[in-house]
């Protein structure tokens, strides 16, 4: 029962190659199960001809690519967010957690559709994560600074820039 929930101990005390395993074989295996969409997608459209096939090997890496980005950022943002809340910045992380969906997507799930049409629907949410991230950057830059303007006032030092 003690062992069950180890995962701080594993970031502050494990050593990073055993960290690495532990935490990343679970995205690594999400992302293979993900990959097993393009082998179905080939079984089916491999009858259909070497255009339709084409079109799905040119289409796979694309779309792993986005999925890795949008990890990759969804990962970030909620590393930040972790932050703010430990600080006891709860406002500032509640707004970065409701940016996403609520600030971000909401807008342009509404404005591109009539823009674009229905493929408007489509780029909505990789563009609304792509503002969130911007956001986010902002955000956690100008907690950066704040947090090296107080921890030279606390040690007496003069702040980096």
């Amino acid at each position: 029962m003690e062992n069950q929930n180890n995962k701080p101990d594993l970031l502050g005390s494990a050593p990073v190659s055993k960290a690495l395993r532990a935490l990343g074989l679970p995205i690594m295996v999400g992302m293979l199960i993900n990959a097993l969409y393009n082998l179905a997608d080939a079984y089916f459209v491999g009858g259909l001809g070497q255009s339709p096939m084409g079109a799905i090997s040119v289409a796979f890496p694309l779309g792993q690519t986005v999925v890795g980005l949008g990890l990759m950022f969804g990962n970030g943002a909620a590393s930040c967010l972790s932050r703010l809340l430990g600080l006891g910045r709860g406002g500032a992380g509640f707004f970065l957690g409701a940016c996403r969906q609520g600030l971000c997507f909401v807008p342009v799930i509404l404005l591109l559709p009539r823009l674009w049409g229905l493929e408007g629907v489509l780029y909505a949410q990789p563009i609304a994560d792509l503002l969130s991230a911007a956001v986010t950057l902002a955000v956690a830059g100008r907690l950066r600074r704040q947090l090296r303007q107080e921890e030279s006032l606390f040690l007496g030092i003069s702040p980096l820039q």
